[in-house]
């Protein structure tokens, strides 16, 4: 009886999130789904559709475009950042038979006389976002139901389900939801591992489908190598079962090359974004650290010697062969100041990682009222005070995670917590560096366990 209980527990609160997420989208969709005039008086944005968001659904356009007049490997613009964020837009446009941008005269001339359709049912793409995502959190449930103590499992099913840090992005259009609940499919998989040749290929593709959605994905063979090294206890099986998910992830990752190559004629699998962000981001914050001098001076001298390697090595910045080259320097430069500056580099991630766990449960609906052409944003008294809400808010949750991982060699499973914790050390490492909230968004999930662990230790439920 306790056991129907339970499990009636956990369908509740997923389909509590359910309505909740979907409720929210039908008012951000009826309220937001328009164009307006910037505050520089130069250029019409979209309130939902402005930001990284603006460039997949430019993309989205393009490759629509193209899809018209090519086969799919011939079509689409250069891989920038994500590669099949911009694909899931442009099916659902191409399914509802719809134009994402259309010719207007009132354009300004920076949309270069376009603006985007306003009455084309964005919604159903958070639909499918929304499904996707509580189908992973039932997903879960069901392959964890019988690893973890029921208390603590239903906690962690109403944290998914409802927390706002989380449950925000199914109304957005950012990469955020539908990586997230790839990610959920990976740890319900890898939780209930085997040395299933099958199975281990599968969750290869997986993971390569993850890092086609968002590039932080590609190292999580890491993270999984120390899990099964610790599951299995034997260096052939953690070997063998390692290999078949890389092949896995392989073949996503030359589906990507091969794609890039008949397009470009160029083989390639990273995105210009993951090759120059170090370079453009943190470089001349480390370097000037540890020559105590001005960024100002720094950044004048780095952006004179790719000037000069420019123009030494003939870069035509209208070819895109070309933009890689200069976009391997770039990425050799920063790993340089790495290699040079170890200590500022350190400090310079510790502090930016430290910016990056701050918990934002309100950033799409701040980034849909904001007006992204105002300098300095974050430097406004209503921004300060929202931080310090953010802070507290954040010091909770981790205050909370932090005692259920002190006890979760009471509660939990070994294998669980190797394979949670060392999640959310990998995207910790992997994503702080850069210093955005919204990057906390797969640590936090990664968390999640020890957060209900956490809420059972402290006797607010009873184990």
């Amino acid at each position: 009886m306790n056991r129907y209980l339970n499990n009636q527990y956990c369908k509740f609160f997923i389909l509590l999130g359910f309505l909740i997420s979907i409720t929210y989208s039908i008012f951000i969709t009826n309220k937001y789904d328009q164009n307006y005039l910037t505050q520089d008086k130069n250029k019409i944005e979209h309130y939902l559709i402005k930001g990284d968001v603006e460039d997949y659904f430019n993309i989205a356009f393009n490759f629509n475009n193209d899809l018209k007049k090519k086969s799919f490997f011939y079509s689409g613009d250069e891989y920038t950042a994500t590669y099949l964020h911009p694909k899931i837009i442009s099916f659902f446009f191409i399914i509802l038979d719809k134009e994402i941008r259309i010719k207007s005269d009132s354009a300004r001339i920076d949309n270069n006389g376009y603006i985007f359709n306003i009455n084309n049912n964005k919604f159903i793409f958070l639909l499918f976002q929304t499904l996707l995502y509580y189908s992973s959190i039932f997903f879960f449930y069901k392959k964890t139901q019988n690893k973890i103590n029921t208390k603590i499992l239903n906690i962690v099913i109403l944290f998914l389900s409802i927390e706002p840090t989380l449950i925000q992005w199914n109304s957005s259009f950012m990469t955020e939801s539908v990586f997230l609940s790839l990610l959920l499919f990976l740890i319900s998989l890898l939780i209930n591992t085997n040395v299933s040749k099958i199975k281990n290929l599968f969750i290869g593709i997986l993971i390569g489908i993850m890092y086609a959605q968002r590039t932080v994905a590609i190292f999580l063979i890491a993270p999984i190598f120390l899990y099964y090294l610790f599951y299995f206890k034997n260096i052939k099986i953690v070997l063998k079962n390692s290999f078949f998910i890389i092949i896995g992830q392989a073949v996503i990752l030359i589906f990507i090359g091969y794609h890039n190559y008949t397009r470009s004629e160029i083989f390639y699998i990273t995105p210009w974004q993951s090759k120059i962000a170090g370079y453009y981001y943190a470089a001349d914050n480390i370097k000037a650290k540890g020559n105590n001098v001005n960024s100002a001076i720094i950044s004048e001298e780095r952006l004179k010697k790719e000037k000069e390697w420019v123009k030494g090595n003939n870069i035509q910045m209208n070819l895109e062969k070309d933009r890689l080259k200069l976009y391997d320097y770039q990425q050799k430069y920063f790993l340089k100041i790495l290699k040079n500056y170890p200590l500022e580099s350190f400090k310079y991630f510790a502090y930016k990682s430290a910016q990056t766990l701050i918990l934002d449960p309100i950033y799409t609906y701040s980034i849909i009222n904001m007006d992204l052409t105002v300098p300095k944003y974050w430097k406004t008294d209503d921004s300060k005070k929202m931080l310090i809400i953010k802070i507290i808010y954040s010091l909770v949750i981790y205050m909370v995670c932090f005692y259920g991982f002190l006890h979760s060699f009471k509660n939990l499973n070994h294998s669980l917590i190797i394979l949670f914790g060392s999640f959310a050390v990998y995207f910790l490492i992997m994503l702080g560096w850069v210093g955005v909230t919204r990057y906390s968004v797969p640590i936090l999930m990664c968390l999640s366990i020890f957060f209900a662990n956490g809420i059972v230790s402290l006797k607010v439920i009873k184990p």
